[in-house]
């Protein structure tokens, strides 16, 4: 869940039901909508490059 104007958001654990601090690069990094399938990767619609981008937590 981010709030892109601000550059704030939360994280949710699905293996402990908790909510967590976003890694600052997804914060940094977000300039469009995202979409999750499977609960396993998110992808970024890029719209000032028209791509769409999967988000990689181990370069974050």
């Amino acid at each position: 869940m981010v709030n892109v104007k601000a550059k704030e958001g939360m994280a949710h654990n699905v293996d402990k039901d908790e909510w967590e601090e976003m890694p600052e690069g997804m914060l940094r990094g977000w300039k469009g909508p995202v979409a999750a399938m499977d609960e396993d990767a998110m992808y970024l619609v890029d719209e000032a490059k028209g791509a769409l981008r999967k988000y990689d937590h181990e370069m974050d």
